[in-house]
């Protein structure tokens, strides 16, 4: 990554999300790190003592990875039609015994 200055982009709570979130931007092109990663992931009873896990950006791509993480999230209703349709899906298959 450059010299230049990192900004945080989002905290997070939940390592999963963060590496999530982080995957993404870095599939875009968005360079990008976790700080204090290896830290927290090891111990997850201190992500919310020390305010999160933060996904940080160059200032200049902060806009953009910004519109990348939003266009990526499903509202709850998007979610909820997703549900509906995989078990709709899932109606015409013989359960496993």
């Amino acid at each position: 990554m450059s010299d230049e200055e990192l900004v945080v982009l989002r905290s997070y709570q939940w390592f999963d999300e963060a590496k999530l979130a982080e995957s993404l931007l870095l599939s875009e092109g968005v360079p990008c790190e976790l700080c204090d990663e290896y830290l927290l992931a090891g111990r997850p009873m201190l992500i919310g003592a020390s305010g999160g896990m933060r996904l940080m950006v160059p200032a200049s791509r902060l806009e953009d990875a910004a519109a990348l993480l939003e266009a990526s999230m499903l509202t709850d209703e998007e979610l909820a039609a997703q549900a509906e349709a995989a078990g709709e899906a899932g109606e015409d298959t013989e359960p496993i015994a």
